[in-house]
């Protein structure tokens, strides 16, 4: 049996799985506080282990992992983990071998192997939601990589002289959810102005455009909370970045995200079943 975590900067989810099946999810506000999430993540697993044995973990953190996986650095959205240790606190009640990833990273692999991106070899994945991740994936794995994959950190507006009011001119700064709030003081799915979204999906269309130039995907899977609520229109992108995207003659295919609040946790099934 395998313990499977998801944990974002907005909510955690955590579960149970045997081969393929996820079971127990549980969903929680992500504490910001690290103790007070260590010490729920514990309960969750000693709950779990009363039934059963746990023979191995997976599971994402949402920012940059450590160089020795054992954390997160620098994660935007949840300042108070950086650089503390996530992986040593867990062994403390579990252990077994932990493999730990980027949460957008482990959404991708879990959309690669069993959801929208089956069947293609090189998968580009985004998630916009809290805060804006992807990662790339070939042939069912995270690709080699140094420090991870931030493509919400790509500037779009370096001096700011179109988005004057996005902090350093990224597309995370512009069209995260969490940014959106911030800038228009409410939360993303109560706000109905039509040409505000538009602007939206113009700028994550002109990212996708610098995403794809990079990393030459076969598809593009496009998840998180913003894109599976359908608060942002997997459409408008796709015929958007149609306008902008001329370098190849073909664009790659758009897709939606088929796993939904799921997808991170595929990912870290996925992870565990490529170790063993």
């Amino acid at each position: 049996m395998f313990f499977l975590f998801d944990i974002g900067g907005t909510k955690m989810r955590l579960a149970i799985s045997h081969q393929e099946d996820i079971i127990n999810e549980r969903i929680l506000p992500t504490p910001q506080n690290f103790d007070e999430a260590i010490a729920t993540i514990s309960t969750y697993i000693n709950e779990m282990k009363a039934g059963a044995v746990i023979t191995a973990a997976a599971g994402g953190l949402p920012g940059p992992i450590t160089r020795d996986r054992t954390g997160i650095s620098n994660a935007p959205n949840l300042t108070a983990w950086n650089n503390r240790p996530f992986v040593p606190e867990l062994k403390k009640v579990l252990e077994v071998p932990i493999y730990l990833h980027n949460d957008a990273a482990l959404a991708g692999l879990g959309e690669a192997v069993y959801g929208a991106g089956q069947g293609y070899e090189i998968v580009a994945y985004m998630t916009i939601s809290t805060g804006i991740g992807g990662v790339r994936i070939v042939n069912k794995k995270i690709d080699h990589n140094s420090y991870g994959f931030e493509p919400g950190h790509q500037y779009i507006d370096f001096d700011k002289s179109t988005f004057a009011d996005a902090q350093f001119g990224t597309l995370e700064k512009y069209a995260s959810g969490n940014s959106i709030k911030h800038r228009y003081n409410a939360e993303p799915e109560d706000l109905e102005d039509e040409k505000m979204w538009k602007s939206m999906e113009t700028v994550i269309a002109y990212g996708l455009n610098n995403t794809i130039v990079h990393w030459s995907p076969d598809v593009v899977v496009l998840g998180g909370g913003l894109i599976n609520s359908d608060t942002l229109s997997v459409e408008n992108i796709s015929q958007k970045l149609e306008e902008v995207l001329y370098i190849f003659s073909d664009a790659p295919v758009i897709r939606k995200s088929v796993l939904g609040d799921k997808c991170g946790l595929m990912g870290a099934l996925a992870l565990i079943k490529s170790k063993s």
